[in-house]
């Protein structure tokens, strides 16, 4: 089931876009700004990538949670977690994997982190989904993350 959609982000990119018009940054702050706009829209359209294709296979499940850009604060500090899934005792944090060369099947690239805190198992994974809009590629995208996860967590 789907308990918390993504965060609306659009109004961080306006922002960012105002602010290249600005006639108090210099040649080398707006340089700086226009890769970081770069930057934050890549980042933005993995998440949106990853959040569809999570969204989609995890909406009807009984026995899991998915929560979109969850955010802690604690004394100051300051946690965020991307896609979090719970079921019952297992957490899976999926990640977009960056960018390469040659584009890689849809799949689980890396199981990168693993951790076990009391009963609860927690698994951080990164996904390729780059070439997810070629026919049939969601269906095996779906069908290979839920695999890989379960063989994980075994």
């Amino acid at each position: 089931m789907l308990l918390k959609t993504a965060d609306e982000k659009s109004k961080r990119l306006a922002l960012m876009e105002d602010l290249q018009k600005s006639t108090l940054l210099d040649i080398g702050q707006k340089d700086w700004l226009r890769d970081e706009l770069r930057r934050c829209k890549t980042g933005i359209e993995g998440e949106r990538a990853a959040a569809f294709y999570l969204d989609g296979h995890y909406k009807d499940a009984q026995n899991n949670a998915l929560l979109h850009d969850l955010r802690f604060v604690v004394d100051g500090e300051v946690a965020h977690i991307d896609h979090p899934v719970t079921g019952c005792i297992l957490v899976a944090r999926a990640y977009p994997a960056k960018p390469s060369e040659a584009p890689q099947p849809v799949d689980i690239n890396t199981f990168f982190e693993k951790a076990l805190i009391d009963t609860v198992q927690i698994l951080g994974i990164q996904i390729n989904s780059r070439l997810i809009s070629k026919m049939g590629a969601f269906r095996v995208f779906a069908a290979n993350m839920a695999a890989g996860v379960a063989a994980a967590f075994g």
